[in-house]
């Protein structure tokens, strides 16, 4: 649910009586209401939160194991069940740095084994905050009141190390990092006067500014390893993703045919469409519905779900990524290049196509709707 935006901004030209605020926090106290600390702490959490909605683009719900045993469990379909149960998806590999007491001398690829030796020292700190997103996690009422007063009882210096300390509390997911704070510090050095006083307004929109930031290094320093670990040969394709036995969407269709289980994930407007083109054409053996972030994906630098995995009944496996004709970014460019490293290096018998409706773009694997059931008809 959208969080409250905030009711009224307030200005802070008026002198602060310090004595007065002292004694309205002791008063505060003696009435148990919560101290700065843990307004504080309020807020912090408040904008977690507000980030995570803003943010989060996941479509698989995860639901409580008691919940999940009551819905539909769906099975592979009969007449695939062997041959899936023998098949392994290619993915991304690593040599082990400490071999096991085994033959697997290998182990599968992670963000994390990229991040390794990444820091934030000397890294770029420009950041561009004019774009200031909208200031919708400020305290609201009375604890906005009283926070403000006793935040505004501070000197400016003061004021400006406590914005540091919230953004270092709110950067949580980073602070394993090497150079945090280090790096926050020298983000806060490069604001003009007047971005200092928006800052001690509202700290939680530079935290989120430079958390961005830092991802978008972080994925520069994954994208330069995983290419050279490439060209050095460490990296290399295996069999490795095996499909379970049962599904158990929330939402789910079974009027597709030849679904590899009984009933496959409920899909949006291109997806079905594009499903209904390629499951109806004479050499496809089946199709599956691949689960966002907890089904088959791509591991490269960045992880890339495909939306549709396709088998033909010449044994070429097929991975789909529709795209809204919208979604032509960064993102959706760089997946684009990681599937199409995938399928490359899987062999022959394996694609991989990025589908947009009626965009026409130049990146290698990107193809319009009709171009790609002009390709998949003949594989």
């Amino acid at each position: 649910m959208p969080l409250a935006k905030p009711e009224t901004t307030y200005e802070h030209d008026e002198p602060t009586d310090i004595a007065a605020i002292k004694a309205h926090i002791e008063e505060r106290k003696l009435s148990n209401t919560p101290a700065p600390s843990d307004i504080l702490a309020q807020a912090e959490q408040t904008a977690k939160e507000y980030d995570n909605y803003v943010e989060q683009q996941i479509e698989t719900i995860f639901v409580a194991s008691e919940v999940r045993e009551k819905m539909n469990e769906f099975h592979i379909a009969d007449e695939f069940s062997e041959e899936v149960m023998d098949l392994q998806l290619p993915q991304f590999v690593i040599p082990r740095d400490i071999p096991l007491l085994t033959d697997d001398t290998h182990k599968l690829l992670t963000e994390e084994d990229l991040t390794a030796g990444f820091t934030l020292k000397n890294k770029d700190a420009t950041i561009d905050f004019d774009k200031a997103a909208p200031k919708a996690w400020k305290l609201q009422g009375t604890d906005n009141e009283f926070f403000r007063e006793w935040f505004n009882s501070l000197p400016t210096e003061k004021r400006i190390a406590e914005c540091k300390t919230i953004i270092r509390r709110f950067l949580d997911k980073n602070n394993s990092l090497a150079g945090v704070s280090e790096y926050i510090d020298a983000v806060i050095s490069t604001l003009k006067a007047e971005q200092l006083d928006d800052l001690q307004q509202s700290p939680f929109n530079y935290g989120s500014k430079i958390r961005r930031k830092i991802d978008l290094l972080l994925l520069a320093h994954r994208e330069s390893k995983f290419k050279l670990w490439r060209e050095q040969g460490r990296i290399r394709v295996e069999p490795w993703y095996s499909f379970p036995k049962t599904i158990t969407p929330l939402r789910f269709t079974q009027t597709i045919p030849n679904s590899l289980y009984t009933a496959e994930e409920d899909m949006n407007g291109l997806e079905k469409d594009v499903v209904w083109a390629v499951a109806n054409l004479p050499n496809i053996r089946w199709w599956h519905r691949n689960a966002s972030k907890t089904g088959f994906c791509v591991n490269g630098f960045e992880n890339a779900y495909p939306d549709i995995i396709v088998m033909t009944k010449l044994g070429k496996l097929i991975l789909l990524e529709t795209k809204g004709d919208h979604l032509e970014n960064g993102e959706s460019e760089r997946k684009c290049h990681i599937g199409r490293e995938w399928a490359n290096l899987a062999g022959a018998d394996y694609r991989y196509y990025m589908v947009f409706r009626e965009k026409n773009l130049k990146w290698d694997g990107a193809v319009r709707f009709d171009g790609l059931i002009e390709i998949v008809k003949s594989l």
